[in-house]
């Protein structure tokens, strides 16, 4: 992690820099662990207001600053948390999921498998004519 503090050519003040940290989160694909790295670069104004806010460049991400103290921990965590994976996924996964039971050629007609949820309405379709 490496965070400076400063103000930019403007005066306004500003935080920059990079932080960086590896989690474990589940596979989404077999719900076993995976190692993560997960990094955010940090471009931040400090500002006292909505408005204040409003008026900064689009191209620059605000901080709001309240009377209530916010510690750095907080504001890594927040960054990380908006840095990390929607999906977490291994490369490939140690143990592949299991498959379906059997061969899908196996089954003769999947409208008549109990258990497709579509077989109730191509009942229901067949009943109109």
């Amino acid at each position: 992690m490496s965070l400076a503090f400063g103000r930019d050519e403007d005066g306004r003040r500003r935080v920059q820099g990079r932080v960086e940290t590896s989690l474990v989160l589940v596979c989404q694909r077999c719900l076993e662990p995976v190692q993560q790295e997960v990094a955010a670069d940090v471009d931040l104004m400090l500002v006292w207001s909505e408005e204040q806010a409003k008026a900064l460049p689009a191209d620059l991400d605000p901080l709001l600053v309240t009377e209530e103290r916010m510690t750095l921990a907080e504001l890594v965590e927040e960054e990380l948390l908006l840095a990390m994976p929607l999906v977490a996924l291994h490369d490939q996964c140690p143990d592949p999921p299991p498959q379906s039971a059997g061969d899908p050629g196996d089954q003769d007609d999947n409208q008549s498998d109990p258990d497709n949820p579509f077989a109730v309405l191509a009942r229901l379709k067949g009943r109109r004519k």
